[in-house]
């Protein structure tokens, strides 16, 4: 995570669990010009607490890797299963958004480490989280609170990482389309979620099944200093009643996740 190399190689690393989740980037050309097209990356984050990791080091590396490959004025396209709600911390650091007193909580609380990082964790310790509600995936197992030593982000730290705020596909569509018409569902109409904060115009929902009825699934994208990248379509979301059966359904679908598609148009500033 630090570059430093003056510090320990603990502090550098400054791991919170090994999961093995892994992004994927690809540079798509456009056909019949000259260097210009997208950087596409997909991912599926673990969801607690290394997600929130995860997604700043995602993000950076992409830029890293834009940068490498010399297509600076390529925009990015970040698609995925964060496995985070727009209410986390991860989505508003993601975005740009100011953390709320609550975020805060929980990002201290998200600071801990597993037994794969640290051997000597007992293997039946268990962290329960406030949101837990009977999902066994809601519990943090075989872990213990992170000690300064271990090198975990600060929240200054934290808020470097996600120095390139993305803008989000879904967010600012239905956001443009409830100005017009009435009959848009997001996740601000099934939360408490303040209507001023970014994320609460994403879909109602993107995953439902028995333990996890929320929104996981996003389109990002980043624009390069040389591009504009506006939202000219998207899939329209799934309604409650469309979805309250619960997924994967036989013949009806495989997965436990909804479908997200956008129609996204990028302009080109000339080169001064």
């Amino acid at each position: 995570v630090r570059e430093d190399t003056t510090i320990s190689p603990q502090a550098r690393i400054a791991s919170s669990h090994r999961t093995k989740n892994i992004g994927l980037l690809v540079a798509l050309e456009r056909v019949g010009t000259d260097r210009t097209g997208y950087i596409v990356a997909t991912t599926h984050l673990f969801w607690h607490p290394a997600g929130y990791r995860q997604a700043g080091l995602l993000l950076r590396g992409i830029i890293g890797w834009r940068d490498l490959m010399q297509l600076c004025d390529w925009p990015c396209i970040i698609t995925g299963d964060f496995n985070f709600s727009p209410e986390d911390p991860a989505y508003s650091l993601l975005v740009g958004d100011p953390l709320s007193t609550e975020q805060k909580h929980r990002l201290d609380i998200s600071r801990v480490v597993h037994v794969s990082i640290d051997p000597t964790v007992p293997s039946s310790s268990t962290m329960e989280l406030e949101e837990g509600e009977g999902d066994p995936d809601r519990v943090i197992r075989n872990s213990r609170v992170a000690e300064l030593s271990d090198g975990l982000l600060s929240d200054s730290e934290f808020l470097d990482l996600f120095r390139c705020p993305l803008r989000s596909a879904y967010d600012e569509g239905q956001r443009a389309r409830k100005d017009v018409v009435t009959d848009v569902a997001t996740f601000g109409d099934r939360t408490s979620f303040s209507a001023a904060r970014l994320g609460v115009n994403e879909p109602m929902w993107t995953s439902y099944t028995h333990y996890w009825k929320t929104t996981l699934d996003y389109i990002f994208f980043l624009d390069s200093p040389r591009t504009h990248t506006e939202v000219i379509g998207y899939l329209q979301p799934h309604l409650t009643e469309n979805v309250v059966q619960g997924l994967p359904q036989l013949r009806v679908c495989g997965s436990d996740h909804f479908s997200l598609c956008a129609e996204l148009k990028t302009s080109v500033s000339p080169c001064e």
